[in-house]
């Protein structure tokens, strides 16, 4: 049962956003009568002016992960979120002022029992990397394997779950005057993070997710996926085991470069991506870091905090766009947004929505997709949020590539890779 909302979280929502600057969409989404009364006079006119991207995403930041979250599934949708605070949400960072450095091994010890330190032969205090609700660390076992050890702060972990229940109301509060376009959106954003949400809370989830995501690379030696210490899995805590390969980012940049060879990892990276797309998990935001170089140029991937899903249906859908629009054919690209579009909306006011795409512009695979998805969300195309979280990581993925190998020919590699899995 939803636990009710007290007031006073409402009202502390709302005051933070006022002396933000955004106390203009409190009054667009009726949550301005939540301000203190003389906060309330102070902002009850409307300015019209809107501060920049980068303040909104420190305004989620402020409110909790659970609203950063938010921000970041909702970032690269231009039919809702106007283009100037799209790179901010992109780009907004972990809220990492609010996490809290816990000891690793103290937390092992509660998890697992104080036996399971024995275990270990020695643990990295200092964080690794961050993540939305912690930090990770580097350890070894005593059998030599040298281990991730993720940890979920217990703060930020109930912060969530409290923003989860205010961002339930929230929506039930803003669903009742949306139109049916703006409702299919907004419900697939909301779905997305319950998801996230969900697996950001239970790790023992994210580790049977990520062996998931490993049976789709089980024929492909190239491509290797860390394994799961079940023994070391809680809800709060995720152990895997750690390659000591270099990282993409470190061969980017000059290290080990002499060792491998950027053409064939970039090859394969692109290959692994195409086929995470028809599989439905795949990487949200593909990052240099992710990604790690082993023996023979094989393909290492970490950090499966960041996977997302996508609906079998709509897969193929996003497969085939992507050849329509690399092989230049934007008749045929036409047609699959439409195809989707009447999959979703009750064929209503048909003559309100439609899309011509006469050309594809743009030189970069990312620039073509963000062309055709713009012109749909013009012609008030409803684009199923599938197909926009893919685009977003292909954005990212050919971003990072082109800091591996600048002379990476991206374009044709993922043409072959998709076109090679439409024939299976």
């Amino acid at each position: 049962m939803r636990r009710k909302i007290k007031k006073f979280e409402l009202e502390k929502i709302a005051s933070i956003m006022a002396s933000m600057g955004f106390a203009d969409i409190l009054h667009e989404l009726k949550l301005a009568h939540f301000l203190p009364f003389f906060k309330f006079i102070k902002h009850r006119k409307k300015t019209g002016l809107l501060p920049s991207g980068n303040h909104l995403a420190r305004l989620l930041c402020e409110l909790g992960p659970g609203f950063s979250e938010i921000g970041r599934i909702s970032a690269s949708r231009g039919d809702i979120i106007p283009t100037e605070f799209q790179n901010g949400l992109l780009n907004a960072p972990f809220c990492l002022s609010k996490l809290s450095v816990e000891n690793p091994m103290h937390v092992i010890s509660r998890e697992f029992g104080r036996k399971a330190l024995k275990e270990f032969s020695s643990i990295d205090p200092d964080p690794f990397a961050a993540h939305l609700l912690g930090f990770s660390y580097k350890g070894v076992l005593r059998d030599g394997r040298r281990v991730l050890i993720v940890i979920n702060s217990k703060k930020q972990s109930e912060a969530l779950k409290k923003d989860c229940e205010i961002i339930d109301w929230l929506f039930d509060h803003i669903f009742r005057n949306l139109s049916k376009p703006e409702f299919s959106t907004w419900n697939a954003i909301y779905d997305e993070f319950k998801s996230r949400a969900f697996f950001a809370l239970n790790l023992d989830m994210v580790a049977f997710r990520s062996e998931a995501f490993a049976g789709h690379f089980f024929d492909d030696k190239r491509i290797i996926i860390p394994d799961i210490c079940w023994e070391y899995v809680s809800k709060s805590v995720m152990i895997q085991t750690r390659n000591n390969f270099p990282s993409f980012a470190d061969i980017a940049i000059g290290k080990f470069s002499k060792d491998f060879s950027k053409r064939i990892l970039s090859n394969r990276l692109t290959s692994a991506m195409a086929r995470q797309y028809l599989s439905g998990f795949f990487f949200l935001r593909p990052n240099l870091s992710d990604f790690q170089a082993g023996m023979g140029n094989s393909v290492v991937f970490n950090n499966f905090l960041c996977l997302g899903f996508s609906d079998p249906k709509h897969n193929f859908a996003f497969v085939n766009l992507l050849v329509s629009l690399l092989e230049d054919n934007p008749k045929q690209a036409s047609k699959i947004f439409l195809s989707e579009h009447y999959k979703l909306c009750v064929l209503e006011n048909c003559h309100r929505f439609g899309i011509v795409l006469d050309s594809v512009k743009g030189e970069s695979v990312s620039e073509k997709l963000y062309f055709a998805i713009s012109r749909a969300y013009e012609g008030k195309i409803i684009v199923p949020f599938g197909i926009s979280q893919a685009a977003e990581s292909v954005l990212y993925l050919e971003t990072a590539l082109a800091r591996l190998d600048p002379k990476f020919d991206f374009k044709a590699a993922l043409l072959k890779a998709v076109k090679k899995i439409q024939k299976r």
